[in-house]
């Protein structure tokens, strides 16, 4: 789930913005953005009893990715840019579908959806 929580802070929003991941680092309204659509996403997973690190330790491992990855195009954007169906639906898209049947409100993790399938329908 941690590795769940990682993908669905930086994947969509570096492949929606077109930045590499030192840009979520740069940007504090980028980072601000992953912090909260990770958080969101772990709210999710502790509702339906996925046992989960406090919210303290999940933002500095998201800035710990950040730092080890800061160079990398992650595979959305990589995606992206090759004109490619991308794994939204595999990562925020599962967040969604584990919040609808719980009825827990999920709407960072919706809006990014809907922005990178826009994105796909344009491309693919």
């Amino acid at each position: 789930w941690v590795k769940l929580l990682l993908n669905c802070a930086v994947n969509p929003i570096a492949a929606i913005c077109g930045v590499s991941n030192h840009a979520l680092l740069e940007s504090s309204d980028l980072h601000d953005l992953s912090v909260s659509v990770m958080l969101e996403a772990a709210q999710v997973g502790r509702s339906v009893g996925v046992s989960l690190p406090d919210d303290s330790y999940l933002i500095e491992r998201l800035d710990q990715v950040l730092v080890a990855t800061s160079s990398n195009d992650c595979s959305m954007l990589q995606d992206v840019r090759r004109g490619s169906r991308t794994e939204i639906d595999s990562i925020n898209g599962e967040i969604l579908k584990v919040a609808e049947q719980s009825g827990i409100p999920c709407p960072l993790n919706s809006q990014l959806v809907t922005l990178v399938k826009g994105i796909e329908s344009t491309l693919c």
